[in-house]
């Protein structure tokens, strides 16, 4: 310790010579002699079995008032030297073939702050690891599928300091060649306990590719908590063309991907069988024979709990009772064309995708989602509202409707009759429910020509019929007290029944279940410009309020007979019903009803000329914005919060239908966008040219 600038001399005393006192805190103090500077040099020596801590030391001199001086010192713990240590790994196993998983366990591995351990596969970099605090590791790699026959180096090595490392040995075998019997199906089931309802719809997924997925019979509620299932069944066929080592998903809609285990494909066992949640460390699956329907259908008794999950895997067991044997059930095989397997099968199209209020998340994310996408698409009909010339479309619209009334009446004055048909109102609602069902039945992908698409257009009508009577009636009776009928806005135009074709088309190539039915409600919305007869038009009050109160009794009928019916499509889909039983066409009339309710008001209340939104939104934005806002979030909260049931690389429709949407209106908003543009310059252009003479 040194210091300087102490006059410690006696008075009188021209040098600054003279005693100091020095003292280190928890020591006693000594004496020394500064110099005729004033300065002085003292060794401090620290005892071994000094507490680290930050210690005071002072310096004053001894027998005059001269300058007192303080500083400070930190003892630290003494740097410990590391201790030799041995890194060492073990592999699971010695050998295996390639693409099999490989289990690193090592000791030893203490690396400096910061740096993990890297597994090396022939000095090449595959997976990294973290030991804990103790230097103990524990990662899993895949042997690379492209792994020669013979011996390779398994590393594992801190990034620092690099010496630390060990390399084991592990003999890749030559795979080996399953031969799978031609003729025979191959399956795959996961078992699933206390799950959400909506996992009864769930699909398997190997390999990134997602299954045709149904649900077995054995399946039940049991006990379980609001909203979820006891015991759950799924069953799939593996396609032939999976091969090699590949990962067992569940997915359902709501929740994150849930891994089962991995499969070895192709394989010679005739199914093979997974349990969630897992309760092993393993991830082989079971396998076994296909186990046979319990004969007596529905009156059948269902299986235990512990009964119906007690396939285990011959390699430990994935059970979860604690009497669950270990061996798999056995049976003969199902015949692929026995149509009674038919029952097990899931209940496709509408019935089996749309969501009861069950299914529906009510997760606050899920909620914002679905808002944050209503509000963008509610952007998109305003961006397209005022791009569009609504006055050269009423122009047009005007136009046109006055050269087919002179048209008609030329033919008339020419030929002396009329071909005009007038009918009762009823028969023009029936019938236009009837077409709509039809095309509603067509949009469905797997509608074929055969009885029971009949039955599900009659179950459409059904629907239809509902919608038309909840808005088109109501709001008509409001307009036109006196006829009571809805003869006088209920018409059919042929570019109305062409975009409904062109709407369902489209629903049908993407292979979507829940139909497209905007094109239907435009025809009997858009058709209701201009009365028929020669009275008076109603005016923008009475029309706005009446499309208000319309919409809303249509949007409250969708919701109410939704909630309403969902017992009935639950249980069209607990029972398989058949596409022609009459439990099926009831799910179906309520699934239909439900969906062209939500979508009268999301595309039949757009706010463009001769729709009527443009008539609510004259007379009142904020009842048009609060009623579009609501029927906006059921679109897309209800109808399209679904994965597709038929997603995978080899469908038209990938992954969530909501973004689906947004991006196809988004496109097609813009597409109009450019119409309404060149429109523009069109009729600027012929209003440029002169007037013909005369």
């Amino acid at each position: 310790m040194s210091g300087k600038d102490f006059a410690c001399s006696a008075e009188g005393d021209d040098t600054a010579a003279g005693p100091l006192t020095f003292s280190v805190e928890g020591q006693a103090p000594v004496e020394l002699l500064v110099d005729d500077t004033g300065t002085f040099d003292q060794p401090v020596v620290v005892p071994e079995d000094a507490t680290p801590g930050v210690y005071a030391t002072t310096a004053r001199c001894a027998d005059v008032e001269g300058p007192t001086a303080q500083a400070e010192f930190e003892v630290v713990e003494p740097a410990r030297p590391r201790p030799r240590l041995r890194p060492e790994i073990t592999l699971s196993s010695d050998s295996g073939p390639p693409s099999s998983p490989l289990t690193i366990d090592g000791t030893d591995f203490v690396c400096d702050e910061g740096s993990g351990v890297d597994l090396l596969w022939d000095g090449e970099l595959v997976e990294e690891g973290t030991p804990d605090e103790n230097g103990s590791l524990n990662s899993s790699i895949t042997v690379p599928a492209t792994a020669e026959k013979g011996r390779h180096d398994v590393t594992a090595a801190c990034g620092s300091p690099a010496e630390t490392r060990d390399t084991g040995t592990f003999t890749v075998e030559p795979r080996e060649v399953v031969v799978t019997p031609s003729g025979v199906p191959r399956d795959v089931t996961i078992h699933i306990s206390d799950h959400p309802v909506a996992c009864t719809r769930g699909a398997i997924v190997i390999g990134g590719h997602r299954l045709d997925t149904w649900l077995d019979r054995d399946s039940f509620e049991g006990n379980a908590r609001a909203g979820h299932w006891e015991f759950i069944d799924l069953h799939a066929h593996i396609p032939d063309d999976l091969k090699g080592r590949l990962s067992v998903e569940l997915t359902c809609s709501g929740r994150s991907r849930e891994r089962a285990g991995e499969i070895t494909l192709p394989t010679s066992e005739e199914l093979t069988f997974f349990a969630l949640p897992q309760g092993s460390s393993h991830h082989e699956g079971g396998q076994g024979a296909i186990t046979p329907p319990p004969k007596g259908g529905a009156d059948s008794p269902r299986p235990s709990p512990s009964a119906s999950t007690s396939r285990g895997h011959p390699t430990g067991g994935a059970s979860h009772s604690s009497g669950a044997s270990d061996e798999p059930r056995h049976g003969k095989p199902e015949d692929p064309d026995n149509p009674a397997k038919d029952h097990d099968k899931p209940v496709s199209g509408l019935v089996g995708s749309l969501h009861t209020p069950a299914d529906v998340s009510w997760k606050l994310k899920d909620v914002a989602g679905s808002a944050a996408m209503a509000a963008w698409f509610l952007v998109l009909v305003l961006l397209l509202e005022r791009a569009f010339p609504s006055q050269l479309a009423d122009n047009a619209l005007t136009r046109w409707w006055r050269r087919r009334r002179e048209g008609r009446a030329r033919r008339a004055r020419r030929t002396g009759r009329s071909w005009r048909i007038s009918m009762p109102g009823w028969v023009t609602m029936c019938g236009f429910a009837l077409l709509g069902g039809t095309l509603a039945v067509w949009a469905d992908a797997g509608a074929g020509w055969s009885g029971s698409t009949a039955i599900k257009i009659i179950g459409a009508a059904a629907g239809m019929l509902i919608i038309l009577v909840a808005y088109e009636k109501t709001k008509d009776s409001l307009l036109h007290p006196p006829q009571g009928a809805i003869t006088s806005q209920l018409k059919i135009i042929p570019a109305g029944l062409l975009l409904a074709v062109a709407m369902t088309a489209m629903s049908r190539f993407l292979e979507f279940p829940v139909p497209y039915v905007y094109g239907l409600v435009a025809v009997y919305i858009a058709a209701g410009v201009r009365p028929s007869g020669g009275g008076t038009p109603p005016g923008g009050t009475q029309r706005g309020q009446a499309v208000l109160i319309g919409g809303i009794c249509v949007l409250a009928a969708a919701v109410l007979v939704w909630v309403l019916g969902a017992p009935l499509i639950a249980s069209a889909r607990t029972e398989h019903a058949a596409p022609g039983s009459l439990p099926y066409v009831a799910a179906y009339a309520v699934g239909l009803a439900a969906v062209a309710g939500i979508e009268v008001v999301v595309f039949g209340l757009l706010p463009l000329s001769g729709m009527d939104g443009r008539h609510l939104k004259e007379w009142n934005k904020p009842a048009w914005y609060a009623l579009y806002l609501t029927g906006l979030f059921f679109f897309f909260h209800v109808l399209l919060s679904t994965l597709h049931p038929g997603v995978g690389s080899d469908r038209v429709a990938d992954a969530d239908l909501r973004w689906c949407t947004v991006v196809v209106a988004t496109g097609l908003f813009l597409l109009a966008w450019v119409l309404s543009l060149v429109l523009r310059w069109h009729v600027a252009r012929v209003e440029r040219q002169p007037s013909p003479a005369g």
